[in-house]
């Protein structure tokens, strides 16, 4: 009776399927049980004669003061040693790196309209480590006026200089028909789709914004496009997580956007804001 409650429980654990309930018929239930039962059984023996549960809660302080000596070891690296924390910055910038080409940008950036004669674009400076993209428009004859349909204008992310750069991502917009708000899809090098943003607002002076991230909706992006539209204006756009917690915000003027980025997230969520944002200059062309 026991091992049959037992397998039942095990079931449960692994998913209520044929194919589980199967595997363990054929194993034995009974059989199963009393190997687990003696796993079980020789852990207990070995925690008995080391201390019992203080052997435990050692393990779990021992833990505690190893993460607190990582901790504190950081700060004090910080405060005395000189260039620590830009080093330690890059470090968690080189963990947080997933885009492959090396796109990474800093906390937050400010993206202005470009100044450059014969070069329509934005200007794109990450703040604090202060490296600088230009975004690159490619916008055909008929993309304007939300009246094109299928593929439309193509933004170019281009390291340093827009002359002599490298280009390190691409967002593609495209649309079902010229009725419907636009997409835009990241791009890596190597062609992959890493990102899209996507807008679910049925006014065109509001934003909803959805950012998905390898197929997964990770931010939600809410707010008013008055910024967007008129020069008298500023908007903000909250950017919440899955959670419905505010971890963002972008706010968008006539001539720019800055985007203050969610802490210590990948450079894949930062790329997919960017089309998210970027998808605001798009809907009020």
């Amino acid at each position: 009776m026991f091992g049959q409650h037992t397998a039942g429980n095990f079931v449960g654990l692994l998913g209520n399927t044929g194919q589980t309930q199967d595997a363990i018929d054929r194993l034995g239930s009974d059989k199963m049980v009393h190997d687990l039962s003696g796993m079980l059984g020789q852990a207990a023996d070995v925690v008995n004669r080391n201390g019992g549960p203080g052997l435990l809660d050692r393990v779990n302080g021992m833990a505690g003061h190893a993460h607190n000596i990582g901790s504190n070891g950081a700060q004090w690296m910080e405060q005395h040693v000189p260039g620590a924390a830009f080093l330690m910055d890059e470090a968690q910038s080189l963990w947080n790196s997933d885009v492959p080409g090396g796109f990474q940008l800093g906390d937050s950036v400010d993206i202005a309209a470009s100044t450059i004669p014969g070069v329509k674009g934005f200007v794109m400076q990450s703040i604090p480590d202060g490296a600088e993209y230009f975004i690159a428009e490619d916008f055909g004859w008929f993309d304007c006026c939300c009246f094109w349909t299928g593929k439309g204008p193509t933004y170019h992310v281009i390291e340093g200089n827009p002359m002599n750069g490298e280009e390190v991502l691409t967002m593609q917009s495209h649309k079902m028909c010229c009725c419907v708000s636009p997409e835009l899809d990241v791009v890596t090098v190597d062609g992959d789709v890493i990102a899209r943003a996507d807008e679910h607002a049925a006014c065109c002076c509001f934003a909803h914004t959805r950012v998905d991230v390898r197929s997964s909706e990770v931010y939600r992006l809410t707010g008013n496009l008055f910024g967007a539209l008129c020069s008298c204006f500023t908007s903000e756009h909250d950017v919440e997580d899955n959670r419905g917690k505010s971890v963002g915000k972008v706010v968008h003027w006539s001539s720019g956007a800055h985007i203050q980025f969610p802490v210590n997230v990948m450079a894949s969520h930062k790329a997919a804001l960017l089309a998210a944002t970027l998808l605001t200059d798009l809907r009020r062309r």
